[in-house]
Formats: structure tokens, sequence, C-alpha cells
């Protein structure tokens, strides 16, 4: 539920620092693909989300949220001239300075992370796919569409979590997963309706589009 805030903290964000004023489209799309998420959340009963209780990890997460929403705005100040590799490549290596104290605090508290081939591999499946691969996605995706129209995107991953859960891990699929489902496919459907039919060549993209490059193998 915290993630899901991402579509309405980016364009709340986006107005001030790039002064783009959220689109109608999103004002209608992202509250209606929030009722699914949220619908899905509390298992179609409203009084269900009022149990729900907030603690020092859900301020964390929520802090993340507006970090990323940040980071996807301020990703149209990155310099023209900056490759999408250089520029990723720059955040895989700084990305571990900040995150060294907190390892060392945990280590020291006698929380070891675990070695073995399955914690080996679940690493290796982060750092690749929803680190690696999934931010040059996200880069190329907020450099075309702006980051409220991508941030609404976020959405999505409660429908994928359902489905993916029916497939892999055989849990059942109720009405209130079908009526939540369909909210947030309308919701950002609506959001992103602005701009489906918009062919764009690289010939017609400003500046501050084209700031993010697609990937491209150095040579």
């Amino acid at each position: 539920m915290l993630n899901s805030a991402m579509p309405l903290v980016t364009p709340l964000i986006a107005w001030p620092v790039l002064h783009q004023r959220p689109s109608r489209h999103i004002l209608m799309g992202a509250p209606l693909s929030l009722i699914g998420v949220l619908w899905i959340i509390g298992k179609g009963d409203w009084a269900i989300l009022r149990t729900l209780s907030f603690g020092p990890g859900e301020l964390l997460v929520l802090a993340a949220v507006c970090s990323f929403a940040i980071y996807s705005i301020l990703l149209r100040k990155k310099p023209a001239g900056l490759s999408a590799n250089a520029f990723l490549g720059g955040m895989v290596l700084s990305t571990p300075i900040p995150m060294l104290p907190a390892w060392i605090w945990e280590e020291a508290l006698g929380r070891s992370m675990p070695f073995g081939p399955m914690p080996v591999a679940l690493i290796l499946f982060i750092a690749v796919f929803p680190s690696l691969v999934a931010t040059l996605f996200w880069n190329r995706c907020v450099a075309v569409f702006g980051p409220s129209v991508t941030g609404i995107s976020f959405h999505l991953v409660a429908a994928y979590s359902t489905v993916l859960a029916l497939i892999f891990l055989d849990e059942p699929i109720h009405a209130y997963h079908l009526w939540g489902i369909a909210f947030i496919l309308v919701g950002v459907s609506v959001g992103l309706s602005e701009n489906i039919g918009k062919r764009r060549s690289p010939a017609q993209l400003t500046p501050k589009t084209t700031a993010l490059d697609a990937p491209q193998i150095d040579a």
C-alpha cells in the first residue's frame, strides 16, 4: 500500500521542481488504480484497511517511496551528454557507499548475511533484474514519458503479484482480485492515454526528453 503512494507523490513533487502540472489523465487515472490496489490489499473489505497499523518500518518504506519519486523527477535534470550506461554505472558504484554503515552495524549486531546457493542466487537475481535491467527500463520510460506518467505504472505491481502468486504459489484468485486488477488496468490506461498513439521519433524529442539515452554499448 505504501509503495502505491508513488504515483500520487511523484506529480506533487514534480510540480514545484519541474514546473509540470499533473495532467487530467494522471489526476483521474492514479486514484482509480489506487482503488484497485487498496481493494486487493483489503480483500474486498474496506474495514480491513482500518485495522492496519504503522510503525518505524512503515515510515522507512514511505521515506524510500518519496526518495524514489525524487530520483525519478531529478532524472530529467541529468546532463544530456552523459550516456545512460555511464549514468547507471555511477549509480552502481556509488550505492554501496551509503549502504556500508548499515551493513557494518548489522554485522556488529551479529546479523550476518547467510551465504549459500539460495542466498547467492537471490542476490544475483535482485542485482541483475530488479536493479540493473529494471532501472534501465525505468530511466528510459522517465526520459520519454516523464516521471508522473511512468510513476503510475507502480500500481501494476499489485496486479502482477496476484497473477504470479497464482502461477507459482497456487494461491486462489477471488472476485476482489479481479475487481482490483480491473480498476488498476483502467486507472493505468487512463493515466497513459495521453501518450497512447503518439509515436515519437528521436528527432522529435526535446533535449530534456533525450537526457536519458537508450542503453548503448560503448566501443
